[in-house]
């Protein structure tokens, strides 16, 4: 099963006509759809199917129980689109696709289910295997006046108002060259693409003090803002690790692509893990949040983990005709990070700290001392 994507409900309530307080009016439906599959994504998704069930306000209510159920396709637009009561789950600059159902209700309260349909045909419907139902218990409705309430699931009375219910898909952020279930492999790339390459290591053997540059680019279908989280995974701590800023670098296919990098130092021999975990991003109470947050216990994120290989090996040096101990041709040496400590040849070969064959010690080694000449060739000619 494809990972799940998220689900947003938007309810209102609006005056029509009066009915008892011991009757259910028979509610007006009213519906906008158009679209008839999520091209923002490849979700099985293309419509919801609602069912209102009338409930008790409270231990007092009296009324007749009634459930409306109605089966709607994918509106034809896209939202948030700058329509304030979306902007409050969604940041502006996104784009998702929903359903919208309204209908006209007696005043009371009301369980609204939305779940998300693979097929549609009249009142026949099949769930869709990719993105959960959504709902909200005891929705309000009052008479005379326009109840809005916001509702987030992730994809993956006598007198009488109305309830509209609003549902958008949401996709998770996706790792380019990844297949958006996470666990790809480092330095993947997007079928050729030259802008977004996936994650991309300059070089994953280092040496002590050596830093590594590592970029990630990732993009979300619905064009969310982005949060990358760095973090180790395994291997002793590292000297240094620099994210550099989150940018914007393309825009492809309706959604931004973004770039972030990352410079990592390690100090010690080892191997060592690092991680990118990937979120997108909404509004919760006018402050920015991780989409996931708003759809517990679903999730919505991607991640990839990639190694570092740090070893040792004497500097890459020779004697040139003056018998001076130069870089190799060819090589630029080894550029350490300022301020980190690695460890030396005289340390490695002559300090007994480490399993060197006692051979080369007793040749190359004058007590704790390092004899370069014996360690070190002659440059090639």
């Amino acid at each position: 099963m494809r990972t799940v994507h998220l689900l947003s409900i938007a309810s209102m309530a609006a005056l029509t006509a009066c009915a008892s307080d011991k009757q259910a009016a028979a509610p007006a439906l009213g519906t906008g759809a158009m679209l008839s599959v999520d091209y923002f994504a490849d979700t099985d998704v293309v419509g919801f199917h609602f069912e209102i069930e009338r409930v008790a306000c409270d231990a007092d209510d009296a009324f007749t129980p009634f459930t409306v159920t109605a089966n709607v396709d994918l509106v034809d637009g896209i939202f948030p689109g700058m329509v304030s009561l979306v902007e409050q789950t969604y940041d502006e600059t996104s784009r998702h696709l929903g359903s919208d159902m309204f209908v006209s209700l007696e005043a009371g309260c009301y369980d609204v289910l939305a779940a998300p349909a693979s097929e549609i045909a009249g009142d026949a419907w099949s769930p869709s295997a990719d993105c959960s139902s959504a709902s909200q218990a005891a929705a309000a409705v009052t008479d005379g006046q326009t109840t809005e309430i916001t509702l987030i699931s992730q994809c993956a009375g006598g007198e009488t108002g109305a309830l509209d219910t609003l549902i958008t898909l949401n996709h998770p952020p996706t790792i380019c060259g990844d297949d958006g279930d996470g666990g790809g492999e480092a330095g993947s790339t997007s079928g050729g693409s030259d802008i977004c390459d996936g994650v991309e290591i300059d070089e994953k053997f280092n040496y002590e003090c050596e830093p590594v540059n590592v970029c990630v680019t990732v993009y979300d279908p619905d064009d969310d803002p982005i949060e990358i989280v760095w973090a180790r995974e395994s291997g002793p701590s590292d000297f240094a690790l620099n994210i550099g800023a989150l940018e914007v670098i393309d825009f492809q296919d309706g959604h931004r692509i973004w770039e972030q990098c990352a410079e990592i130092v390690t100090r010690y021999t080892d191997s060592y893990d690092y991680s990118v975990t990937i979120y997108d991003l909404g509004y919760s109470g006018g402050s920015q949040v991780r989409m996931e947050t708003l759809v517990a216990p679903e999730t919505s994120q991607d991640d990839l983990t990639f190694p570092i290989h740090t070893n040792w090996i004497e500097e890459p040096l020779c004697y040139d005709e003056t018998d001076t101990l130069v870089d190799v041709p060819g090589s630029d040496g080894i550029d350490r990070y300022a301020g980190c400590s690695y460890t030396t040849s005289e340390q490695w070969y002559c300090s007994g700290a480490y399993a060197v064959d006692p051979d080369i010690v007793a040749y190359i080694c004058d007590g704790t001392t390092l004899i370069e000449e014996n360690l070190y060739p002659e440059c090639p000619a």
